[in-house]
């Protein structure tokens, strides 16, 4: 009989070991690609400011942005997602076998106010403790129609659709297996890495959790950029109007969102859906091993943590 424990045990830990060292791969690979995303993002960054010293051309400088995005976001996602079995099987992993329009709805509408409230007792912080943010958002770039469409898909449109794609779907589907809490955070935190600033990554990562709660529930992408569009839509709206009107318009916007949270929340818990309840993990490590292999045991990620935190201080 004791030999028989000493073989389970045994069995147990070889287990153990295989899933530390698979998920470690894992965290190692991805790690790759943001570091290929900093990367790009910087290089290019440099070239645009360039460009747009020589030319002074505000729509230049949108297109730009634009570029950058693509350059930086989209791209790596898709060559990377290779290296895991491709994109649709990531994209998919997952998903729910029926869609519900009203829950896809009421997501929505809860995110957004969700979003809101983030920025909000962000912005608190942020005038509390100055030295966490830095200027960041989207810029005015004129109040003529095709610039204003112009800034709209820039700054709103196509982060949206290019973050949620990359983070949302492949680096949340990559750690899907390991158990939705588990995807869902992680997929947030490198979110909040890639972005400028310490108050900018809290929201980031807060604004990650509700995004990648709305794709897990929803089963696809669309409804969280969806809510990451609108997200964007208030900075780029608010960036096109006056210091008055702006700040009116921001006050309609948290009175509004703050009434659709509570009534979004309030109907998700009526519908009973399981939007809050997230599925468990297959795999035999605990979750805080998980994360301790994921983050602390993989030097690519430690590198990618300790740049990122760089380029906020700067």
């Amino acid at each position: 009989m004791h030999n028989e424990i000493d073989f389970s045990q045994n069995d147990i830990q070889a287990q153990q070991n295989k899933e530390r060292y698979e998920l470690k791969q894992i965290s190692m690979s991805t790690a790759f690609i943001c570091l290929v995303m900093l990367a790009i993002n910087f290089v290019l960054s440099i070239c645009a400011v360039s460009i747009v010293k020589i030319f002074n051309s505000k729509i230049l400088a949108v297109l730009l942005t634009g570029i950058i995005t693509l350059c930086s976001v989209f791209l790596p996602t898709i060559i990377g997602s290779h290296f895991f079995g491709g994109i649709k099987p990531l994209v998919k992993r997952g998903q729910k076998k029926q869609r519900n329009i009203i829950d896809d709805v009421l997501m929505i509408v809860f995110g957004f106010g969700a979003c809101v409230a983030i920025n909000y007792i962000t912005g608190i912080l942020s005038s509390i403790f100055p030295f966490l943010g830095k200027p960041n958002g989207a810029v005015s770039y004129g109040n003529e129609p095709f610039t204003i469409g112009l800034t709209v898909l820039v700054f709103a449109i196509l982060p949206a659709v290019c973050e949620e794609f990359a983070f949302r779907g492949v680096i949340m589907g990559i750690f899907g297996k390991y158990g939705d809490r588990f995807a869902i955070i992680v997929s947030a935190f490198i979110f909040g890495m890639l972005h400028s600033s310490f108050i900018t990554m809290i929201f980031a990562f807060c604004s990650g959790i509700v995004f990648g709660l709305i794709r897990k529930n929803s089963g696809s992408l669309v409804p969280s950029m969806i809510v990451h569009f609108l997200n964007n839509l208030i900075s780029v709206i608010m960036a096109c109007l006056d210091n008055e009107s702006g700040i009116e318009f921001y006050y309609i916007v948290i009175f509004v969102s703050a009434v659709m949270l509570m009534f979004s929340f309030f109907l998700i818990y009526k519908r009973n859906s399981g939007f809050f309840s997230l599925g468990g993990s297959n795999c035999s490590l605990s979750e805080k091993d998980m994360f301790r292999t994921a983050f602390l045991s993989c030097p690519s990620m430690l590198a990618f943590i300790v740049i990122s935190g760089v380029i906020m201080i700067l």
